[in-house]
């Protein structure tokens, strides 16, 4: 069988522990601004307007099927008559 280690595998450098907790400290710092602008992401995401859907769908569902409604706004109505 093939070795499947490769000479591309990363050098660790061996600190001591305040060293480590350093830069475990920086990183941390780093994934929670990450955390954070993916949560913000997350909500913007969440704000999108929605689109009206004007075809009914049916769906398999454990009780049988179902069917979506069918939304119609006044406002979406005229929109589209102006256009």
């Amino acid at each position: 069988m093939k070795n499947l280690v490769t000479n591309t595998d990363p050098v660790h450098q061996v600190v001591s522990r305040q060293e480590w907790i350093a830069a475990r400290k920086e990183l941390l710092a780093k994934e929670k601004e990450l955390t954070h602008l993916r949560d913000q992401l997350a909500a913007e995401r969440r704000a999108l307007p929605w689109v009206e859907i004007g075809k009914q769908y049916v769906f398999d569902a454990p009780e049988g099927q179902a069917r979506s409604p069918i939304c119609s706004t006044d406002a979406a109505s005229s929109s589209s008559s102006t256009s």
